[in-house]
């Protein structure tokens, strides 16, 4: 049931940005990138409560296919990530799952010298929509993989690559750490080491309208996100 709708979602949202009027783009990200390994924390107290995100460092941003600026690499000063998302929704043997809602949300703040973005700046913030973990028991290593958020982004960060700015964007978080305290789900965990990850935007939302689909389509795409592989 649960890919019949991630699938049905998939399509109105296809659907929904075929018959926009919205002129059709090649994919673009904007992906913001962390060295390895990285500072910060992630953590899960067990029972009912959030995985939570906290001061992880960000080091540098690039855009990849987009309209400007395309494979420019920009060095992020002082960039750290917090994020909290919806409550422990659920496990498996070796994933938790979390939801949207209560205090479900994400953002990066820092500078970016080459655009006089100064320190402590707002680079983006959002909303989680949801938030998978995998437990890897051989080596207790983690993943936060398919954390998905919808956010909006810093103008002159936007105008930089794109030439405009938009409503939104949809994003993605994969982030691997070892947590030598960790066990198996539906056990509490906290970080020792974040050993690398990174902070993907897709496309941006071109319009209200199809915010409002992608929003809604979001709904149905729960615990679906964009994979990468993780560096080493």
């Amino acid at each position: 049931m649960k890919r019949f709708l991630i699938i049905a979602a998939v399509f109105v949202m296809a659907l929904g940005l075929a018959l926009s009027p919205v002129p059709a783009r090649a994919l673009s990200i904007l992906d913001f990138d962390m060295a390895a390994p990285t500072a910060g924390s992630i953590s899960y107290a067990g029972g009912a409560t959030p995985l939570k995100g906290l001061n992880i460092q960000v080091d540098t941003l690039v855009g990849i296919g987009t309209p400007l600026n395309n494979m420019v690499l920009l060095p992020i000063t002082s960039g750290l990530l917090n994020f909290t998302t919806g409550n422990f929704t659920g496990f498996d043997q070796y994933h938790w799952n979390f939801g949207a809602g209560g205090p479900a949300s994400i953002v990066l703040t820092g500078g970016i010298p080459a655009l006089d973005i100064p320190n402590n700046s707002t680079l983006f913030t959002g909303t989680i929509m949801s938030a998978l973990v995998t437990y890897h028991a051989a080596n207790q290593t983690f993943r936060v993989l398919d954390e998905t958020f919808l956010d909006i982004k810093n103008a002159v960060l936007e105008n930089y690559y794109y030439g405009q700015n938009y409503p939104g964007w949809l994003g993605g978080l994969n982030l691997s750490f070892i947590a030598n305290n960790g066990n198996p789900p539906p056990n509490a965990f906290a970080s020792d080491l974040i050993a690398s990850g990174d902070i993907i935007n897709n496309q941006p939302i071109p319009e209200p309208a199809t915010m409002l689909l992608l929003g809604s389509g979001l709904i149905g795409l729960a615990g679906y996100g964009r994979k990468k592989f993780f560096k080493k």
